[in-house]
């Protein structure tokens, strides 16, 4: 894919070879730990966000915001999966 200007318009332009994608490593690894850490405050595990986050060493506002891919839609977990 590619963009094609012309003037002030853009346009998308799909074309060429599919290729087969490759899983993000990384991105999967964020999406399992956001499970986990939803788990873990649902059992009573752990208390809050901050208990999370000091136990994590990261700033609770990072975990809150990775603590929200825990409730991405089942297809875009299977797509983030492929």
């Amino acid at each position: 894919m590619r963009f094609a200007r012309r003037g002030v318009e853009a346009k998308l332009v799909l074309g060429g070879s599919v290729r087969a994608a490759v899983p993000d490593r990384s991105l999967i690894a964020v999406v399992a730990q956001a499970h986990r850490w939803f788990e873990q405050l649902t059992t009573g595990e752990v208390g809050s966000i901050d208990q999370i986050a000091a136990r994590e060493r990261l700033d609770a506002s990072d975990v809150g915001r990775q603590i929200r891919l825990a409730f991405l839609a089942p297809d875009i977990v299977e797509a983030i999966l492929a």
